[in-house]
This record gives C-alpha cells, structure tokens and sequence, in this order.
C-alpha cells in the first residue's frame, strides 16, 4: 500500500495536507510548521518517502490508546525520518496535539485558519484509515506514504 500527502497550506504554527489511499481523499492531515532548523516538538518532518511499521514497544501513549480502544494494536510509526525519532500517525485536532507526528481528520477547518489549525472528526477517520493500514502490515505487505510540500501540478 502506497499512501500519498500533498501540503497544500503552511501556516506560523502548523500545516494541512490530503492524503490519498489507493488514489482516493483518506483524510485530511495536520502537522507542525515548516522551519529552516528543526525545533523539538515543533517542526514538521521533511518530504519524502517513508515506510510505515508498528511501533511494537508498549509505551504509555500505546497504554492509553488500548485502553481507550478496543480496535487498537500498535502505533504506526514513520521509519527512518531524518533528524526524527518516533514519528508516528494518531489521532488529534490542533497542532498541539503533535510533536512532528500525522494527525488524521476528516474535516478541516479552512477560514479563517486558526493559529494551531484543526481537523474535525479524528477518531473515527484515524480508526478507518488504520485498520486499512493495519490489515495490509498483518499481511506483511509493505505500507509506505510520500509526502510532497505540494501538490503536483500536471
């Protein structure tokens, strides 16, 4: 599975992208903002091309998901992100809910933008895109996700 996110807008505080699965809109994505040197928790991460692995390592946040959700078995982790550890895809509405992690939505509010942005309707798109995501890695077929700081123009 070869997911695709295109940043269309890039804020002070955060940016918004679409994600695409099997050529088809998946959700809508916010991150952090864009800056020339990286500040912890505050920085999205660079475009590229990333695999998408479980994260099989009981943390406290993968504690607080499993007891919130029964459907939920590891995080799914961005692999070998440059200058980046455990970046990972979740759930979230602003921009303070990541530090350089995906945060899915199916809404995405556009004007005006806010400082820290938002997204609508987290849990239910995060649930939907990863049990799509999770059902291809219990496979082990490979998931990856490339991400443009913009949307190709043909």
């Amino acid at each position: 599975m070869k997911l695709k996110s295109y940043r269309f807008m890039s804020q002070k505080d955060f940016t918004y992208s679409i994600m695409m699965m099997d050529g088809d809109p998946a959700a809508f994505i916010l991150e952090d903002e864009k800056r020339a040197m990286k500040v912890r928790g505050e920085t999205r991460i660079p475009e590229g091309v990333y695999a998408i692995k479980y994260r099989r390592i009981l943390t406290p946040m993968t504690e607080k998901y499993r007891n919130r959700f029964d459907w939920f078995r590891w995080h799914l982790q961005l692999m070998n992100v440059p200058n980046f550890n455990y970046v990972y895809m979740h759930i979230g509405n602003t921009d303070e809910d990541t530090d350089a992690c995906l945060l899915m939505g199916d809404t995405c509010d556009l004007t005006p933008p806010t400082d820290d942005g938002f997204i609508g309707e987290s849990t239910s798109c995060f649930k939907r895109n990863y049990l799509k995501i999770c059902d291809e890695l219990d496979l082990n077929n490979p998931v990856s996700i490339q991400i443009y700081d913009q949307i190709p123009i043909s």
